[in-house]
Order: structure tokens, then sequence, then C-alpha cells
């Protein structure tokens, strides 16, 4: 254990040049909460590898360590238990969902649409497996529950208001409220998502089968390629 007496020998028998290395190993096992470093990204990238392999339960710290190629004390550095780097890459998965719209090709409604269902598709294929760690922890994890929550609701409320502003500029006639197109077509994502990790040479098929339920489900036309006058007001509306 190591004496704060660290610039003279205390009681207990530490010298400067111990006491100095007992604060760097002190500050070796602090997580290194706000580190946006490489290392932090791989040892991120490693867990996504690990979690969908071996699931949340049976994945030890070692297990991280030697998939990231790198120490044990190393990932407890960036963090400061296996469940905040579950943590860390839950919320990574979340903010890419997010980002998915502020990419959108917003010049028309129709590329809206197309790239926006398209890049969602894409984006649960590529975490299908922690996603699926995801609601597995979100059963007995209140935590998890929220992340779980924040990751499908915010999309699906952005989605809601994308076909609201259709509705009100005329391309868009649900036949359900706008809220229920947005969670029947997460559902529709999320099945089609598992169809296409298991086969991936039907991903281009299910993403245009993906893009005619939502038009039937909106009520919009399809191949709607012209621009239209109020384009800035669909882009406000992934927004």
């Amino acid at each position: 254990m190591c004496c704060a007496t660290a610039g003279s020998t205390g009681r207990c028998g530490i010298g400067k040049q111990q006491a100095s290395g007992c604060a760097v190993a002190t500050e070796a096992r602090l997580p290194r909460r706000h580190s946006e470093g490489g290392t932090r990204q791989e040892i991120l990238d490693a867990a996504a590898r690990v979690f969908r392999r071996l699931g949340y339960a049976r994945t030890t710290i070692a297990d991280l360590a030697g998939e990231a190629a790198v120490s044990r004390p190393t990932i407890y550095a960036y963090f400061g238990s296996k469940h905040e780097v579950f943590r860390a890459l839950a919320q990574r998965v979340g903010q890419e969902f997010l980002a998915l719209q502020e990419r959108a090709d917003v010049s028309t409604p129709e590329k809206t649409l197309r790239t926006t269902l398209v890049a969602y598709l894409d984006t649960y294929v590529r975490h299908l497996g922690v996603l699926t760690v995801i609601a597995h922890q979100a059963l007995s994890d209140p935590e998890m529950r929220r992340l779980r929550a924040e990751i499908h609701d915010r999309p699906n409320r952005r989605h809601t208001r994308f076909i609201e502003r259709l509705v009100a500029q005329g391309v868009a006639d649900p036949a359900v409220p706008p809220a229920v197109v947005s969670e029947v077509i997460t559902g529709v994502v999320m099945r089609f998502a598992e169809e296409a990790a298991a086969s991936p040479e039907r991903r281009h098929e299910l993403g245009e089968q993906l893009i005619v339920a939502h038009r039937r489900l909106t009520g919009m036309p399809g191949g709607m390629g012209k621009s239209r006058p109020r384009e800035e007001e669909t882009a406000d509306a992934v927004r």
C-alpha cells in the first residue's frame, strides 16, 4: 500500500523514489474518463467483438485486454470496470444511429428516405451482435434499459418529425399516426437486419423491401425524384 509522504521517508519507510513509483502506479489505475485517444477506440472496437462472441456475463477484463492486444492495467487506465467498457460501447453505438440523419441526402424527400433507411439497416446489421447483448442486459440492468430506449427512441422521434413534415407538405398520407409508422419501421429494420446478417447477399433486396414498406405505410408515391421548393424544410425534419 502506498504512503502519502511522497517528499521524504516517513513512518511507512517509503523513500521519495518509491513514493513516486507508487504515485505512477496509482495514476495508472485511475480511469481516464475523458480520453478519446486511439487506444480507447481500439479497446472499444475489440470489446464489440468480444461481447458479440461471448456475451456480457462471460466476458472478462482479461478477454478484452487479449482481444485489444493490451495489458489489463491499460484497460483500467481508460475504464474503471467491464461495465464501464460496455456502457461506453453502447453509447458509441447510439451516437452512430443519431448521426445517420445528419448525413442523410435531403435534396428530395425520396433521397432522404432512401439514404436514411438504407444507412439505418446497414448500421443495425453492423452492430447486431452488440445490440443483441444490450437488449439482453436491459432485462436486468436499468441503465442498459435506458440506453437501449435511447438508441431506439431518439431516431424514432426524428423519423416521426420527418413524416409529420411530409404530411404537412402534402407528400405523405399515412394510414396510422407517424409515431406508429416509425415504431413499425424500426421493428422491420430489426428483423431485416437479422436476415441480412445471416444472408449478406440479400442486403440490397431487403433494403429495397424496407423502402417499399415505408412508402406504403406513409402513403408516399414511389420514385419521387423531383426537388421540392421547400426542401429546406425537409432537411429540418431530420434534425
